[in-house]
């Protein structure tokens, strides 16, 4: 996924407006479901096809909770990515190397020339300080 640097804005089922920072990729997922529903309209207006109140209902929870479910997915990203950025540069650099990258232990041992076991205790090390900071 890649960095959170567009807005969006969503109305929730409540009436609340909510903002998020999200992706491009997802942006464009959004703004791609959107284009579909409307073709989706369209397309039945204009074959007079006869769009009745719950086909209506049922086409728009679908996309509500498919994109609701997005959105807590985007939330927990962003929360992660987040925690992520507040690791000191080492252990940030390390756990990236190691899960983003898929470097092993080893690989960035010897990219970094340090010993294998200061990589592991500083990836132990940045996955603890995550679990505290995203259990808060």
């Amino acid at each position: 996924m890649g960095r959170f640097d567009t807005s969006v804005f969503y109305t929730l089922a409540n009436g609340k407006r909510i903002h998020l920072l999200v992706s491009r990729e997802i942006k464009y997922y959004i703004e791609h479901t959107k284009r579909q529903y409307k073709t989706q309209k369209r397309k039945s207006r204009l074959y007079d096809t006869e769009l009745t109140i719950d086909l209506i209902d049922n086409k728009a929870s679908f996309l509500r909770d498919g994109f609701i479910d997005l959105i807590y997915e985007v939330e927990r990203y962003n929360r992660l990515y987040n925690a992520i950025n507040k690791l000191p540069e080492i252990q940030q650099r390390r756990l990236k190397m190691y899960y983003f990258e898929k470097f092993t232990y080893s690989q960035i041992a010897e990219c970094e020339g340090v010993a294998v076991n200061a990589i592991v205790k500083a990836i132990e090390r940045a996955k603890y300080a995550l679990r505290v900071k995203l259990s808060e």
